[in-house]
């Protein structure tokens, strides 16, 4: 067993939800490009809190 701690937001997570948002159908290219953007400045801060759409 791997006795590391799993940490919100780390690269993993990252990962995994700008993968989610690429493979949904919904997600235009504009969306890929806004998600990357909110991934790198917002996610490591907050986590997987919600981000207002002020801050976008």
């Amino acid at each position: 067993m791997d006795n590391k701690i799993h940490k919100a937001g780390g690269l993993l997570d990252q990962y995994n939800l700008l993968g989610a948002i690429i493979d949904s159908p919904w997600a235009t290219r504009l969306d890929h490009k806004v998600a990357r953007h909110v991934i790198d400045r917002y996610y490591p801060k907050h986590g997987n809190g919600r981000a207002s759409l002020r801050y976008l």
